[in-house]
């Protein structure tokens, strides 16, 4: 009687390690497709952004003076406003997803796209480029990184006109966050 009973726990115990051993496989292969999709959507809803803010640029550039509000919320990657490449730039950074060949450039409507590898993980950027357009973060020439907040923000876009480009005489484009 003793037996069967020693018998019916070590089954117990050998059981729970194989269900458990087969859910952590699963987990290993399930999890990193999880997370590839979340990042596709991720690329996908910060290029849907970029086009909803180069719609804004368009329609403020018509005339000096016109500004436009624009809200910006992500939850992973960084948006950096680039006036020195005169480039608004977002990188998701370690990624498991190959978006683009690595080390290609290609372009969606006015998006850039690039990807590289880095330690078999992989840093998507999507750039935005106005050469044409002198680009400005608060009235400077510095770069602006904005990283991933769960609150988001609010862009707002200016059109300064030629006024205040004394670099090339071309018209003044100004980002600020309200």
């Amino acid at each position: 009687m003793f037996k069967k009973r020693g018998q019916i726990w070590i089954e117990t115990v050998i059981y729970t390690l194989i269900g458990l051993t087969i859910i952590g496989i699963l987990l290993s292969i399930v999890v990193p497709k999880i997370n590839q999709m979340n990042d596709k959507t991720l690329v996908i809803q910060a290029m849907n952004g970029l086009n909803k803010i180069d719609e804004q640029i368009s329609s403020i550039l018509v005339a000096a003076g016109n500004t436009r509000e624009i809200d910006l919320a992500f939850k992973k990657g960084e948006y950096i406003i680039s006036p020195s490449r005169k480039e608004l730039i977002f990188v998701l950074k370690g990624s498991g997803l190959k978006y683009s060949e690595p080390g290609q450039s290609t372009k969606q409507g006015e998006v850039s796209i690039s990807t590289s590898e880095r330690n078999k993980l992989y840093d998507i950027t999507l750039s935005l480029s106005y050469p044409s357009l002198d680009v400005t973060f608060d009235s400077k020439y510095e770069n602006k990184t904005l990283s991933a907040s769960p609150v988001g923000y609010k862009l707002v876009v200016e059109n300064n006109g030629k006024i205040n480009a004394p670099l090339d005489n071309s018209t003044n484009l100004n980002f600020k966050i309200v």
